[in-house]
C-alpha cells in the first residue's frame, strides 16, 4: 500500500490514472481460436496491467468519480476534516480514501480519545466492493495504531451514483454511532484480565497464529490489564505487525483481522466482565 500521510484533499494524482475494459483476443486451444465475446480485460493502460479480467457487463468506476464528489460534498456541507488518507494497492486496482472528522472524537476515559472517520474504497478487481464506512482512530497512539474496524459500513456493486445519498446516511447516523459504541469500549476497559487469561484466550480461540500470540501479549503486559488494551493489543498487530506478498493485499487481511479483534474482546467481557 501507499504512503498514508495526511493531507488536506484526497491524493488525485495518485488515483487519477487511466483504465479501460478491453476484448478478449481469441483463446488458442490446442490450434483452434475460441472467441470470447463474454470476457474484457480491466487494463491500467499507463503501466498495461492487466487488473481484472470481467464480464462485459462490468462498469469501471474510476477511483476519482466515486472520491472527488465525496470530498466536494463533505466541504459543501461544511463537515469539519482535520486531514485526509490516500492508499492504492494491488497496482491501483484497490484504493481508499479516508477522511478524519472534527468534532466526532470518543473519549473513552483518562484522555483515551479516538477520532472517527469517514472511509471510502473502491476496486477494479473485485476485492472490495464500493464502499462507504465509519471508522476509528485512537489518538493516544502516536504511531498510526487504528483500533476496530467499519462500525456503519455501506456496500454497493458499481453504483457510483447513489454515493452521496450513502454519505448523507452515514453523517446522520454519527451521533447514533457514538452512542453506541463508547458503552461498549467502557465494558471493555472495566473488564480486568491478565497477561496469562488474554493468553490463554488467544490459544483457545485461534485468533492470531502460534507464532504471533508471544509478541502480542508482550504488547498487552506493557498496558493496562483489561479488555480494552487486549483488543488494541490485537489491532497493533494487524496494523504494524501483519506482512502480505502481493502489496495492496495487506489491507484485507487487516479488516478481517480488525473485525476478529471485535469479535474477541466481547468475549472477553462475556467471560470476566462483572
Amino acid at each position: 500500500m501507499s504512503a498514508v500521510e495526511l493531507q488536506e484533499t484526497p491524493d488525485w494524482d495518485l488515483l487519477d490514472f487511466p483504465v479501460e475494459k478491453v476484448a478478449l483476443p481469441d483463446l488458442d486451444i490446442n490450434g483452434t481460436a475460441v472467441p470470447l465475446p463474454d470476457s474484457r480485460a480491466v487494463v491500467r493502460t499507463d503501466t498495461n496491467t492487466v487488473l481484472k479480467i470481467v464480464g462485459r457487463n462490468y462498469k469501471v468506476v474510476p477511483h476519482r468519480t466515486l472520491f472527488e464528489p465525496i470530498h466536494e460534498e463533505l466541504e459543501s456541507m461544511g463537515v469539519g476534516v482535520k486531514g485526509v488518507k490516500t492508499q492504492i494497492g494491488l497496482d491501483g486496482g484497490y484504493a481508499r480514501v479516508t477522511w478524519t472528522l472534527e468534532d466526532a472524537q470518543i473519549d473513552i476515559g483518562g484522555g483515551d480519545l479516538v477520532d472517527l472517520e469517514i472511509t471510502a474504497a473502491n476496486s477494479y478487481n473485485y476485492k472490495s466492493r464500493l464502499s462507504l464506512a465509519v471508522e476509528a482512530m485512537r489518538l493516544i497512539c502516536t504511531n498510526g495504531l487504528r483500533i476496530g474496524t467499519e462500525f456503519a459500513a455501506i456496500r454497493r456493486r458499481h453504483a457510483p451514483g447513489v454515493i452521496l445519498n450513502d454519505l448523507h446516511t452515514v453523517l446522520r447516523d454519527l451521533p447514533v454511532i457514538q452512542e453506541q459504541i463508547l458503552p461498549q469500549w467502557q465494558a471493555w476497559k472495566e473488564t480486568a484480565i491478565t497477561p496469562a487469561q488474554f493468553e490463554e484466550r488467544l490459544e483457545k480461540s485461534k485468533v492470531v497464529g502460534q507464532r504471533a500470540i508471544a509478541g502480542v501479549v508482550e504488547y498487552f503486559d506493557e498496558r493496562d490489564p483489561n479488555a480494552w488494551e487486549a483488543y488494541n493489543a490485537l489491532t497493533w498487530r494487524a496494523t504494524h505487525q501483519m506482512n502480505a506478498r502481493v502489496e495492496g493485499r495487506l489491507v484485507l487481511r487487516q479488516e478481517k483481522a480488525q473485525r476478529q479483534a471485535l469479535a474477541f474482546a466481547n468475549t472477553l467481557v462475556e467471560r470476566y466482565g462483572s
